[in-house]
């Protein structure tokens, strides 16, 4: 009798911004190809960027064609169980390796499900994800005070930059959330 199918629940941080967190239910069997996109989607990033998966040996997974020095395994033949099997297993993924997010995908639980398809599933979840291209890390935090302080020397910089002059770092939308992932195949 075959085994019946399974689902993860994960939890995505996004490292260096404890705010900023995702919970979701996904296929145990989901390729990584499709799990990029179910984290581009749920977290709020638009896909502007290169991307990897980074497993706990070190072995890394992407796009093998957007790499010629030394390109990832290919991420559309490796599926998720490859990797996570137990909770507290972890896979890092990687989004824009010039702002570098990292993000740590860890299982929280593993369970079965019915036969009916499953797709990705939103959760739960907090914090809105930072602006593309605003610096990493680092660039986030300086973003944050600029533009909450008008003396400081970027403010207008920010500010100008900036859909509608603003950044709100807690409002994060898990109805669009749930949207989003309604419309992404796994």
């Amino acid at each position: 009798m075959p085994k019946p199918p399974r689902i993860f629940v994960l939890h995505v941080s996004l490292h260096g911004i404890k705010t900023v967190w995702r919970r979701i239910a996904v296929p145990a069997s989901v390729r990584l190809s499709a799990l990029h996109r179910v984290i581009q989607g749920v977290m709020g990033w638009h896909d502007m960027h290169l991307h990897e998966f980074t497993a706990r040996n070190g072995e890394r997974f992407g796009v093998p064609e957007h790499d010629d020095f030394e390109p990832p395994q290919d991420e559309s033949i490796h599926k998720l169980d490859e990797f996570l099997s137990r909770p507290r297993d972890k896979l890092r993924y990687t989004y824009d390796f010039g702002d570098s997010w990292e993000h740590v995908i860890e299982l929280k639980l593993a369970t079965e499900y019915s036969k009916r398809p499953m797709r990705a599933e939103f959760i739960d979840g907090a914090g809105k994800c930072p602006p593309e291209d605003c610096g990493g890390v680092p660039g986030y935090y300086e973003m944050l005070k600029a533009i909450h302080d008008p003396r400081h020397p970027e403010h207008r910089q920010f500010v100008d930059w900036l859909p509608n002059g603003t950044y709100d770092p807690d409002d994060f939308n898990p109805a669009l959330a749930e949207v989003i992932l309604r419309s992404i195949r796994v």
